[in-house]
């Protein structure tokens, strides 16, 4: 009934909005996934063939980043109800749900405190950096609820020793490693922690022990090397798990960790993303006093395991919905500190209120905190639709940049199908071969930042629009000029 309450306040928070188009700080990744998704509706579902629409027509369209089961169920939605990408930002509210009421009842089994349970959910909806993201086009809150299920389902058979909880527990690692690798493992390590101390170390040699483990590993490893050669196969070998440079992007070098500019980034990424000021408060409060809870060894494994994998990823927290997967852990330390706060020697109803008016205080300060959505130029967004409509009779075009930009945006919100490029390979040859090809319009984006003066070849094609940043010109019409 508590954790209804709790729906109740954050539901209306979740649904506002939900209808805009996906025009904020995380924009690059949203429209990529929606892209996916997208193509998965009008193409049919192929978890083998991801298709963007920045890379044209050949073979580089297909791209695979991650198992794409959150966009094959935003397409089915597409196909049951109507395209918007409304649908994309619902399931990323229930999942948002589905994890925080799997927090719950992995706290309470724990710990067997109602009050701490409970106040463990609403931080982690709570918190700016889920208050934001949870109603993002985004895979995050699908996998981190996957993800906070199957650990709760995992807690459930080690109590229990049922295997039905160790089936739902297996599925949904499985399910989740293959989306998302970096995430789960980490959780393993106070899982296992648990396991051994519920069955003595000997315990780990038991085949359901190892399979557990061992499962959703092999899952992500079979599905890592499938898409290994799906990438090679379709010319994009840069997303490949043995591109030196793609798992620098991911890990980072030691001198990213030596950085204090990086570190003061990501710093101000925690304070403003999942503590805020009156937070930071509550959880070095609950830091200090959580002892005094059933399991509490357990609790500071797990935050150990969360600054791990912060540690090893240290590159990839630039993109500061990566921190998602801490604000469990961390949520459970702000509901012990407002619980250590409010732990008063008074009547139970005014020992309540403390606790109503701080948590009031602190979802106040939350959502005005998340309120990033004015990041994207609307003007500019205004302009790029303005391109859309003055090609919409096109089939294929040619972006180009003055340096390469892969960006999803340029293609989803227009819904075009463009090769993109930078200037410096915009030459006469090159266009005559993609013209060949069936390109039919070129887009200029930026085109005063390009290197060089315009092509002194493209005085001969229609220049059809023509805005401060943006010029579009027509390959199968000469220029009257």
């Amino acid at each position: 009934m508590t954790f209804f309450l709790i729906l109740l306040i954050f539901l209306p928070l979740r649904l506002q909005n939900i209808d805009q188009p996906l025009r904020n700080i995380t924009s690059f990744r949203q429209a990529q996934t929606a892209t996916v998704a997208l193509n998965f509706y009008k193409h049919g579902l192929n978890f083998f063939r991801s298709e963007l629409d920045i890379f044209g027509i050949g073979r580089e369209k297909y791209l695979t980043l991650e198992f794409p089961l959150y966009q094959a169920i935003v397409a089915l939605l597409y196909r049951l109800f109507f395209v918007h990408d409304l649908w994309g930002r619902a399931v990323s509210v229930v999942s948002g749900f589905i994890a925080a009421y799997a927090l719950y009842k992995s706290v309470f089994l724990l710990s067997r405190s109602h009050h701490l349970s409970v106040l463990s959910a609403f931080f982690f909806l709570a918190v700016p950096l889920n208050m934001f993201h949870q109603r993002d086009f985004l895979i995050e809150p699908t996998v981190i609820a996957g993800l906070m299920s199957a650990f709760y389902f995992y807690l459930q058979w080690v109590t229990t020793n049922q295997n039905k909880y160790w089936l739902f527990a297996v599925l949904l690692f499985s399910l989740s490693f293959v989306q998302k690798i970096m995430y789960g493992p980490f959780l393993f390590i106070p899982l296992v922690m648990f396991y051994i101390r519920k069955n003595k170390l000997k315990s780990v040699f038991r085949w359901k022990f190892i399979l557990s483990l061992i499962i959703p590993i092999a899952f992500y490893l079979i599905w890592q090397k499938q898409a290994d050669m799906l990438n090679i196969s379709h010319n994009q070998t840069y997303f490949t798990s043995s591109n030196f440079r793609h798992l620098e992007w991911n890990f980072g070098l030691l001198a990213d960790r030596l950085s204090a500019s990086l570190w003061q980034f990501r710093m101000n990424n925690f304070l403003n993303g999942i503590f805020l000021k009156p937070g930071l408060m509550l959880f070095l409060i609950g830091i200090i006093s959580f002892y005094r809870y059933p399991g509490w060894r357990f609790f500071y494994i797990w935050l150990f395991s969360e600054i791990l994998y912060f540690l090893v990823f240290f590159r990839i927290q630039s993109h500061i919905y990566y921190q998602m997967i801490i604000s469990p852990i961390t949520s459970v330390f702000l509901a012990a500190g407002l619980a250590k706060m409010a732990n008063l020697k008074i009547h139970k109803i005014l020992n309540n209120l403390l606790i109503s008016l701080i948590a009031a205080f602190f979802l106040w300060r939350s959502i005005i905190s998340s309120d990033w959505d004015a990041s994207l130029d609307l003007a500019w967004y205004n302009r790029l639709m303005t391109v859309g409509k003055a090609v919409s009779n096109q089939k294929y075009g040619l972006l180009v940049n003055p340096g390469y930009d892969w960006n999803s945006v340029y293609t989803y919100y227009p819904r075009l199908k463009l090769l993109t490029l930078s200037s410096e390979n915009f030459t006469e040859p090159n266009l005559n071969k993609w013209k060949n090809q069936g390109y039919s319009y070129v887009i200029l984006h930026r085109y005063r930042e390009f290197p060089a003066a315009l092509p002194e070849f493209l005085n001969s094609y229609k220049n059809i629009l023509q805005l401060e940043d943006f010029k579009v010109y027509l390959l199968h019409e000469k220029s009257t000029l």
